[in-house]
């Protein structure tokens, strides 16, 4: 009897100490045929050694592994799924995509997780079908799966979800996706903005980290909104992203707009950009010089430089 005959042997024997040493032996050998009946054994140790062992083959297990997605038994099927997931060969893909429409509940899941563990660009377009089916579990499996992708396609699968999932928690996620795309993300931009509005305040502060990422373009189009009925809304991200603001917001202080000037004056004053707030009431444009006043009325910091301000209007008035 050979060495690998007698390990099967010892697979199946009654000694539960036997059964350890030949699947340990066999992990060791490799041998993914035998690894496969351990990955089939009813002892649950087997089982596990077995699978780290096939886990180890990597892409010499993924034929056999294949068969596996269509057995009878369900525990089995997730567990051929999760293993392929792991080890990450893209020509289990197809396969896998059989498992999403699975009888069972759990392995639709694992069949999700799994594609999108393989990280290709090919899975996305398995997944996309899916996308805003199912329940709410299906929904954020299928979120987690395609920012595990992470491919540019998957913007735009990000900014359906941010616009019409019903549930908060995968609306805020999918915002916080685009904002690891940071500025390709830009063509989401009026998605973001309207989620500025969201009712829940995690799904706010995500697009307003969103736009913090997607950087200029984002900043321009808040800027814009300060003249709009969003102008609440697009303020609050402005003061959030801060500095970076800046420029753009002195620009919309100077403009000749007094709606859009005031409101700009706002979140300066908001940010507490005082040497931009002050340098404003030197200017010859009478709007900045008012907006600039009235901004600074209750910034407690700004009291010296608005009272020399006035008094220095009074004396010219003499």
């Amino acid at each position: 009897m050979s060495t690998l005959e007698q390990l099967r042997v010892d697979l199946f024997d009654a000694e539960r100490f036997m059964r350890m040493d030949a699947i340990q032996q066999i992990a060791n050998i490799g041998h993914v045929p035998l690894l496969i009946e351990g990955f089939l054994h009813w002892d649950t140790f087997v089982q596990q050694v077995a699978a780290d062992g096939l886990l180890d083959a990597g892409s010499d297990a993924v034929p056999a592994l294949i068969p596996l997605l269509d057995h009878d038994t369900g525990k089995v099927r997730i567990e051929a799924v999760r293993l392929l997931g792991q080890i990450g060969d893209a020509s289990a893909l197809g396969p896998l995509a059989k498992r999403l429409y699975d009888k069972e509940h759990s392995v639709r899941l694992a069949a999700i997780d799994a594609i999108g563990e393989i990280q290709d660009p090919v899975g996305l377009a398995l997944l996309k079908p899916l996308i805003a089916t199912g329940d709410v579990e299906t929904r954020q499996h299928f979120l987690e799966a395609v920012l595990a992708i992470g491919t540019r396609p998957v913007i735009e699968i990000l900014d359906h979800i941010l616009s019409s999932d019903p549930e908060a928690f995968i609306r805020q996620q999918a915002a916080l996706g685009l904002a690891e795309f940071g500025r390709d993300a830009r063509n989401t931009i009026p998605t973001l903005m309207q989620a500025l509005n969201d009712a829940a305040g995690d799904v706010r502060s995500a697009a307003t980290t969103a736009l913090a990422e997607i950087g200029d373009p984002a900043i321009l189009a808040l800027v814009d909104a300060l003249g709009g009925e969003h102008a609440k809304a697009a303020g609050r991200a402005l003061t959030v992203i801060g500095e970076e603001a800046l420029p753009e917001l002195k620009a919309a202080f100077e403009d000749d707009d007094y709606g859009m000037a005031m409101a700009a004056a706002v979140v300066l004053s908001e940010m507490r950009a005082l040497d931009i707030l002050i340098g404003g009431l030197r200017s010859r444009n009478p709007i900045t010089r008012h907006v600039a006043e009235a901004a600074l009325e209750n910034i407690p910091e700004a009291r010296d430089a608005l009272d020399e301000y006035r008094a220095d209007g009074d004396s010219r008035s003499v």
